[in-house]
């Protein structure tokens, strides 16, 4: 067995280091003071948990016809829990346009914790990846204009968050949608 040594009041143990809680003044030490058995269950592993990543690709959410921003319900899908830093590098990319006619539709991405949104709920979360959701004008009709939103997120480690897109349309006749979607999370230290 190899020599147990103490770590200073402000230092961590690295990964996967076995640590023994020993009380000092326990009646069963040795009178010299050297001796000290210990139990398998006075042992324990430090786990250190590393950097959480996730990806995923949702299936193409139901278009809109919304004139009010409303959630696609890809949340249940793009979603990340931190495990160290909080601090998490997030991708978004898909395809957005109208379905049957050339008309302006806004879209733009949210992210919060608890139960994600499902498509076609009231907008919820925090905005992310642009300072305004965008407005954007269907060159063709259903033809997709490639999106992405890519931001640095100071989140908090140990707590599920979902990712999802925000779209309305700006004529109620002619749906908006979103395709293609793919989300990349990396947290980094």
């Amino acid at each position: 067995m190899s020599k147990i040594t103490a770590y200073a009041s402000n230092s961590a143990p690295a990964d996967a280091d076995v640590l023994a809680s020993v009380d000092v003044s326990d009646a069963s030490m040795a009178a010299s003071g050297t001796t000290k058995k210990l139990a398998l269950s006075d042992l324990r592993t430090y786990v250190k948990t590393g950097p959480a990543f996730a990806n995923g690709q949702p299936a193409n959410p139901a278009a809109t016809a919304s004139l009010t921003a409303v959630m696609m319900g890809v949340g249940g899908t793009c979603k990340i829990t931190p495990g160290s830093s909080g601090k998490v590098l997030v991708n978004l990319r898909c395809l957005a346009f109208t379905n049957t006619a050339i008309v302006n539709f806004t879209v733009g991405c949210r992210f919060s914790t608890g139960t994600a949104p499902t498509n076609g709920a009231a907008v919820s979360g925090t905005r992310w990846g642009a300072a305004a959701d965008d407005v954007l004008f269907a060159t063709k009709i259903a033809v997709g204009m490639p999106l992405s939103y890519t931001d640095i997120l100071t989140l908090t480690p140990a707590t599920a968050y979902w990712f999802d897109i925000a779209l309305l349309t700006s004529v109620g006749a002619d749906t908006a949608a979103v395709t293609d979607i793919s989300f990349t999370a990396l947290e980094i230290s």
